[in-house]
């Protein structure tokens, strides 16, 4: 359940995860962990990826974080990535704006 990922969130190291049936939701931090990251995307095999990389992340780690991520799949690229930082949003409006 949801409550079950709340509780486990501190331990990151764990990779806290839910699976039922086609749905794997699995909590880590990408940036600290590449290579539970990278093990995670090998086993589950996603084909939609939700990054809430933390609201006020820099825009570096936010593209480093997708990069590792597209590493992480390269073998089979989901069909989404969901992204939610506000910086990447900052960068693309002002990209859609100019």
């Amino acid at each position: 359940s949801i409550e079950c990922l709340r509780s486990a969130r501190g331990s990151e190291r764990l990779a806290p995860h839910l699976s039922t049936g086609r749905l794997s939701l699995r909590l880590l931090d990408a940036l600290r962990y590449p290579a539970q990251l990278q093990a995670a995307a090998q086993s589950v095999r996603p084909s939609v990826v939700l990054l809430d990389i933390g609201g006020d992340r820099d825009l570096p780690s936010v593209f480093r974080t997708l990069c590792a991520l597209t590493d992480a799949t390269s073998s089979r690229p989901p069909r989404l990535f969901l992204v939610k930082s506000r910086e990447l949003y900052a960068a693309a409006a002002a990209a859609a704006a100019a």
